[in-house]
């Protein structure tokens, strides 16, 4: 937001946009997040752990005490998890690579400000 001010100051035209991310833990792939963990150099014994706390998990949902069947999740993450968070940002910290605008994130929030002159 800083910049954003320095523009402004500076007369130039500005712009921000606030995108926060709805239901940002539900729309993490794990197969994706899995590469991205290659990527980074996990390997072994951390990147097996890393596949197993988050394959195999099902849900199933319950209204009036009448249970739906299972169903496997294949995408998001274990909700209440104290990794949550850093899986979520594993997800999506390189977004800044792809886009030419000053680009800060904050857990599922990122902010994209862009100016330029008159």
């Amino acid at each position: 937001m800083h910049e954003l001010l320095l523009n402004l100051d500076n007369n130039r035209v500005s712009g921000v946009l606030l995108v926060d991310s709805c239901k940002a833990f539900d729309m993490a792939d794990y197969n994706l997040r899995l590469m991205k963990l290659e990527a980074y150099g996990v390997t072994d014994r951390a990147y097996n752990w890393c596949q197993s706390y988050l394959s195999g998990r099902r849900q199933l949902f319950c209204i009036d005490g009448k249970n739906s069947s299972l169903a496997c999740v294949n995408h998001g993450v274990p909700q209440g998890s104290i990794l949550g968070p850093l899986f979520f940002i594993l997800f999506i910290n390189d977004l800044p690579l792809y886009i030419t605008a000053q680009t800060d994130l904050y857990a599922d929030d990122t902010t994209i400000t862009c100016s330029a002159d008159y």
